[in-house]
């Protein structure tokens, strides 16, 4: 969700069996859908479906099922779609890509699933919007994160009883 204040604000969904994306705010009738993954791949129904959203320097930024990260500028009359660029790695068995925000940063975690032993490894990419790039970090600036089910995720800061630059998944 994103407030700029109590009357000004907009949530975004993912919704429907293809993973669609689209956002409300006050005075709209209805949601707006403004990612539909079935056009862009309609040889791969649902394949290719939105995974995570989150809000990061005025816009919305999304992540699929693929990897590719868009961003959402859904200030104006019109909504507008950018492609940040595509994550794209040589490792069998990705597993979940969370978009996360913390220490002003725009994060995307990577899970990578070893079927055989059951185990999972994980990465964590900075994302730079403006050169389209990223860059794996070796620590989560003393923040420890926590992700769940359904890619529900929070990076908390360190306090008694939870060391930093720790990664918890369900």
């Amino acid at each position: 969700m994103a407030v700029s204040s109590p009357s000004d604000f907009a949530v975004a969904i993912i919704y429907g069996c293809r993973g669609d994306l689209g956002f409300w705010r006050p005075g709209n009738r209805d949601w707006t859908r403004i990612w539909k993954s079935f056009d862009e791949y309609p040889s791969y129904y649902g394949s290719y479906s939105v995974v995570d959203v989150t809000y990061f320097d005025g816009q919305f930024y999304a992540v699929n099922s693929i990897g590719e990260i868009r961003a959402f500028d859904i200030k104006g009359a019109k909504p507008t779609k950018s492609k940040v660029g595509k994550f794209v790695v040589s490792v069998p068995h990705i597993g979940d890509k969370i978009c996360i925000t913390g220490s002003g940063k725009l994060l995307l975690v990577v899970t990578f699933c070893r079927r055989r032993k059951n185990t999972h490894l994980f990465g964590i990419f900075e994302v730079n919007t403006v050169t389209k790039t990223w860059k794996k970090k070796e620590d989560l600036d003393g923040k420890a994160l926590f992700t769940g089910d359904h890619n529900a995720s929070i990076l908390v800061e360190s306090t008694q009883g939870i060391k930093g630059d720790q990664y918890f998944n369900r």
